[in-house]
């Protein structure tokens, strides 16, 4: 009985004392390379939401494409031209405002009013509409949109429902000296506010050759009061190079 106590532990011992098997290497596996854990990631959330996950920054530019149903180019669109939007899948790129409205109703009631406001006289960009079909390409499924396609214009924004939109708006108008022009925009502030525009805000085109305010974002039904005191800058400002 010792000598079997004895021969069990220096077999032990003798264990304790051999070098540990070596790690064998991983054989090569025979999955494609997309089902590794971020790109498994990325096929389910999306690029941008992968980014923000792992902390590290993009390393393509995403894009997302306008397909009109009708025919006719694919619009390409850059994920830094997406701008935030409440009513709408908004992008500002080139010459054009693209808004997207994945509810067809939507999409008629806001053309609606800008044809409204149009037949009324208020300066309003230059659109068109179309169906289309609008793929972010950031692995959430594509969507069937109307898109309504605008001019871009550029200069001074204001709204007035925001803090300190009226002053924008006083503020560019008091810089004018162009009496002409001024008489044209206080013509086209006058149909604003016979079209009853409410939340007036838009533009006030940098351009002299234009002279106009462009109104965004239209929505009629209102009384215009808002825009009365715009009117009656604008009337100031001509009277002082006219008395």
């Amino acid at each position: 009985m010792q000598t079997r106590f004895v021969y069990a532990v220096s077999m032990r011992a003798k264990d304790k004392e051999q070098t540990p098997e070596a790690v064998r290497p991983q054989k090569p596996s025979n999955r494609s390379e997309s089902f590794s854990p971020v790109h498994a990631l990325q096929r389910s959330v999306g690029n941008a939401a992968v980014s923000r996950m792992i902390g590290q920054p993009r390393h393509v530019v995403q894009r997302a494409t306008i397909a009109p149903s009708g025919g006719g180019p694919v619009v390409t669109l850059n994920d830094g031209d997406r701008k935030n939007s409440r009513e709408a899948i908004l992008y500002i790129s080139g010459n054009h405002v693209y808004k997207m409205y994945v509810n067809e109703r939507t999409a008629a009631g806001v053309l609606e009013q800008m044809q409204k406001a149009k037949a009324q006289g208020v300066p309003v960009p230059s659109w068109t509409s179309y169906a289309a079909t609008f793929d972010p390409q950031d692995g959430s499924r594509s969507k069937r949109v109307t898109v309504i396609r605008s001019q871009r214009v550029s200069g001074t924004f204001f709204q007035l429902s925001k803090a300190g939109g009226e002053r924008a708006f006083m503020n560019a108008v008091n810089e004018m000296t162009d009496v002409t022009r001024m008489r044209r925009i206080k013509h086209q502030l006058d149909a604003a506010r016979q079209a009853g525009i409410s939340d007036p805000q838009g533009m006030i085109s940098n351009d002299p050759q234009e002279g106009v305010v462009f109104f965004l974002d239209i929505h009629t039904g209102g009384t215009g009061d808002m825009i009365v005191p715009l009117i009656d800058a604008v009337e100031a400002r001509i009277a002082e190079f006219t008395h």
